[in-house]
Formats: C-alpha cells, structure tokens, sequence
C-alpha cells in the first residue's frame, strides 16, 4: 500500500497570482490545446527558415533543453502560474506569426510550456488512468479466485509481485510518446505495457507424499508465479532521447493540469491509501469504481477548502458518512468524506484553504481517511492529475 505527506504553502506575495491564475486556467488549457496543431505547423516552418539561415541545430538544442530544466524548475514550484504563462506565450505567438525571427523565439518557449503539460482531453486522460487500474484489478481477481477456478489440486502456493503502478509515471510517458492522444487510439499501447509489466502464469506439479501406513500417494500442486517490473523499467526502451526529455519534465510538473489546490495544508501524496480506478472494495470484496483518493491521515486533521466556492451540500451518507460537497466556478466540484466533524453550513460561502472539516473514519471506512473527489462539469477526476499535491 502506498503512503502519502504534505505541505501547500503559497508565499505572500503569491496569493493575488495564484488566484487570477485559477481563474484563468481552463480557458488557457482550452486555448493551448485547440492551436496544438498550428503550433506544430508553424514550428516546422520555424526550423525549416532556420535551416536556410543556417542556424546551428546543435545550439538550438541546447538552448531548448536549457529552456525546458527552467521550466521544470518553475512549474514545480507554481505550477498554476505557470499555465497562465503559457496562455501569454500562446498569444505572443499567434501574434507574432508574420515575423519569423520573433516566430523562432514564441515557438521555442510555447514548445518548453507544452513540454511541461498534460495536452489530452480530461476525459481521455481519465480513461487511459482507469483502464490500467481495471487491468490490474482484473489480475487481482484472478489471482484471489484461483483456489475456485482450478479447484481439483490439493495444495496452492504463490509467488506473487506487487501489482501496483505510480499514475504520473503513466501519464508522463503516454503524454511524451502521444501527445494529445485519444483513448481509443492507445488502448492497445497500454494493454502491451501492461502485458510487459506483470508475466502470469501457472504451474502444476505433483509430489508424492506417504501415509500412516506407509502407503504412497500423489499430492498436486497449482503453483502460481507472478513476475512484475516497474513501470519504470517497461518504458525506459520505448522512449527516444526528446521524448525522456519531455517524460522528465511531466513527471516533475505533474501534468500542469491541476484545477484545484489541495485539501490539506501539506503534501498529501505520500499519504495515499487507495487510488481513483477501479479496485477491489475494502468493504465488499466486490470490483468496483473509486471515484475518489483515500489520503490516510490522523482523524482530527484539518481539511481545507481546496477552491473558492458554496457549500452545496453538507450531511451523511451510509457510504461517505460525514461529508461536504463544495461548488466552484468553471463546474468545478469537489467532495470531502468520512469527516469527524463538519464545520461548515449549506449555503456559506468559503475562500480556499479555509478549514471545512475534520478527518475522520465515519460511514463505510476501514480507518481514518480523507476521501476526496473532483468532478468537473458533472465528469469525475483523478485528484492525482488535477489537485495540487502541495
């Protein structure tokens, strides 16, 4: 099981630009994807006039690479910000289109921003996340029916890897190998990945054993063995020298895709007990849809506000116990469950960051928990992509 900690600290001075830039993020998410492709065709035309002018390629590349490890450094500290500021590149270059020297230098920093981004669909995004976990539940169940599946051996024995992937990992590299990808267009992709990541099979033995009297008989065996490799180490050949350049950065940025802060005032990652995706319930041994992030921490830590936004809704559930619904701007939604105490009221208006409740272990909860959910325009999110960490 994975644990997760944390800390979201915005200086002082930072507090105005954070907040206009949650403001503006998804239109500058919008924008950039929608001119991904004009982008693309005038940067061709870019290095195709910087080939006449006789432009080294060998500086170009290392003033791009210098460009995008200052910009993994910048996002990783204000990531929201930083959309902002790929928003402004983008208008630079739209503007600037005409004029191809001015061109050249727009291109190379709108270039490192996208580097830096998750440039798929939400919804494309979610699927290809949730698609791994449905193949790794799938392969839990597997494992946990053998005993009812193949029930004529006297004896089981396992040899089972952890079955288990870190979800930036695979967004970082379907983003550098893909781009803006569709889901259905890479489903095959991760299905070979995942067929490379964990090697399934089953071997039957039988050994002889004797009994009291001494009289031989045959004992049969299904032994299963797992192998797993990280995830890590299934991509590492799949990915040219630019691409792990760009997979780097993802991974340090996080996508640069997060439309809310966070609900603690801490890195909580560290502290995550059960991911979004599918898995098999703590409660009911049944398979089923996690529409949200367990984060394990003490009960009586204080949860906060992770938007701006109304309080929608505030009671119990017999399955999310305590819990909070806060609305926002843009069709932002987030929910807050299995609280100890609820401090806020239906109706009231709160700043993020602002404490709403208490972390708890009420309703269907095995300890104390913060579930957390994201939806957007009524579309459930994977926090890990769309919620600041820290």
């Amino acid at each position: 099981m994975s644990k997760y900690t944390g800390k979201l600290q915005f200086e002082d001075d930072d507090n105005v630009a954070v907040e206009a830039a949650q403001k503006g993020k998804n239109t500058v998410n919008t924008a950039v994807i929608m001119q991904r492709q004009k982008i693309k065709r005038q940067y061709a035309k870019a290095a195709r006039n910087a080939k006449k002018n006789g432009k080294s390629m060998k500086n170009s590349a290392a003033q791009t690479k210098k460009g995008t490890e200052k910009v993994a450094a910048a996002v990783s500290k204000h990531p929201v910000i930083f959309a902002v500021l790929g928003g402004l590149l983008l208008i630079i270059i739209i503007l600037t289109s005409t004029v191809s020297s001015c061109s050249n230098v727009a291109i190379t920093a709108i270039t490192a921003v996208l580097s830096s981004s998750y440039v798929a669909n939400d919804n494309d995004i979610d699927d290809a996340a949730l698609f791994y976990t449905e193949l790794e539940t799938d392969l839990r169940f597997t494992i946990a029916n053998i005993e009812n599946d193949y029930p004529s051996y006297n004896e089981y024995r396992y040899n089972i890897g952890a079955i288990t992937h870190n979800p930036h990992e695979l967004m970082a590299y379907l983003t550098a190998k893909h781009q803006n990808f569709w889901f259905f267009w890479i489903k095959s992709s991760i299905s070979n990945i995942f067929a490379e990541q964990y090697k399934l099979e089953f071997v039957e033995t039988t050994e002889v054993y004797y009994d009291e009297d001494d009289e031989p008989y045959d004992w049969r065996v299904l032994t299963m063995n797992l192998a797993v490799k990280t995830f890590s180490e299934v991509i590492s050949e799949l990915l040219d020298d630019s691409q792990r350049e760009i997979y780097d950065i993802l991974l340090a940025s996080k996508g640069n895709r997060q439309y809310v802060a966070s609900p603690f005032a801490f890195d909580w990652l560290p502290y995550v007990s059960s991911g979004y995706g599918w898995r098999i319930s703590p409660i009911t041994g049944a398979r089923e849809l996690h529409k949200g992030i367990d984060i394990a921490v003490p009960e009586g830590t204080e949860i906060i506000a992770a938007h701006a936004g109304v309080v929608d809704f505030v009671g119990w559930h017999d399955s999310y116990g305590n819990y909070i619904i806060l609305t926002g701007s843009k069709g932002i939604a987030t929910k807050y469950a299995h609280c100890s105490v609820l401090l806020v009221t239906e109706g009231q208006t709160v700043e993020a960051g602002e404490t709403i409740a208490l972390v708890g272990s009420t309703g269907a909860s095995t300890g104390a928990h913060l579930h957390f959910e994201i939806s957007r325009n009524n579309s459930e999110l994977n926090p890990a992509f769309f919620a600041l960490t820290k």
